[in-house]
């Protein structure tokens, strides 16, 4: 009888487990990556091996690497006229159509200077082509075609708001963004937009505007990532958000452009890893151009590799 009871109890624990582990979120995997690569204008312009070894990299390295995502934070080409660095640009992200959720946004070298600016931006990486090929899994909401855009991520076992800003966001941008934002407070997200800070860590005007008017007013804002200038920074502010005088997050805004390097970057980009369980996430720079990590040399410490603490992420 009690070798009974004990088979019992054992098959009903084994049910429990794969029902969690199937419907409980439990059996996700924690740890997981997301990679960022920008101002890949001079790849387009005259090394296109180098942006198709990178995007080739991460479609063969989702499952090892657990790839949840992808952001391009803009100046996709370098002359916003020359249709061939445009079909470069195309050709390389496709490597991750239908394979790995991503963003890209518009940088002030993706602009034309009469009409529609966003004209060509659009012809390639807007609605009607992310719709048709470019977004996996993930519900889209676009502003003006792909101007700007938002999703949610599904990583792990927490969901992230992405918002894509176009460069130099204007009021009605803005507003449309702070909407998506106020209508998902409950999820934390991770803004990110062309120009944003300087090389000196400070931010630029258009940062100081996007910080006044978005980040400081959504408490869900938690991450900002931005290129434009030839550096690499991260610049914390806390913030009190219910003006009790104890801080209730801290916002990260990151900087990462390596176009001043050799071949226009050398395939630089930036791996972002969370660790929910550790509630960490950690910050490497890696080319797989050259297989190498890091782009600046020792004496930069804490330029390609550091640690954020994100526990009020959750």
């Amino acid at each position: 009888m009690k070798k009974a009871v004990k088979l019992f109890f054992a098959e009903m624990s084994l049910i429990a487990v794969i029902f969690c582990t199937a419907g409980c979120g439990w059996g996700k995997n924690r740890t997981y990556t997301f990679v960022w690569m920008t101002d890949t204008q001079y790849y387009c312009e005259s090394a296109p091996d180098i942006y198709m070894t990178m995007t080739r990299w991460i479609s063969e390295h989702i499952e090892d690497r657990n790839i949840n995502f992808v952001f391009h934070t803009g100046d996709v080409v370098n002359q916003t006229g020359d249709a061939l660095q445009w079909q470069r640009a195309d050709e390389a992200m496709t490597y991750l159509d239908r394979t790995v959720p991503y963003s890209i946004l518009a940088g002030n070298h993706d602009l034309t200077n009469s009409g529609n600016p966003y004209e060509n931006f659009l012809t390639y990486f807007g609605k009607n082509r992310m719709d048709a090929k470019g977004i996996k899994g993930n519900t889209v909401w676009y502003y003006h075609d792909g101007e700007a855009s938002a999703q949610i991520i599904d990583a792990g076992r927490q969901d992230y708001l992405v918002l894509a800003l176009g460069v130099w966001p204007d009021t009605d941008m803005i507003t449309w963004a702070d909407t998506i934002l106020k209508e998902h407070t409950e999820i934390p997200a991770i803004l990110t937009t062309h120009d944003y800070m300087s090389v000196d860590g400070m931010r630029s005007d258009t940062g100081d505007k996007l910080f006044e008017e978005i980040v400081r007013k959504n408490p869900n804002v938690h991450l900002v990532l931005c290129g434009h200038n030839h550096d690499a920074q991260c610049r914390q502010d806390d913030l009190d958000d219910n003006n009790d005088g104890i801080k209730d997050r801290t916002v990260y805004q990151l900087m990462a452009d390596y176009q001043a390097t050799a071949s226009g970057g050398n395939g630089f980009m930036r791996l972002l890893t969370i660790d929910e369980r550790n509630k960490k996430l950690t910050v490497t720079t890696y080319s797989p151009f050259l297989n190498q990590y890091n782009c600046y040399s020792a004496k930069y410490p804490g330029k390609d590799h550091f640690d954020i603490d994100i526990s009020d992420w959750f």
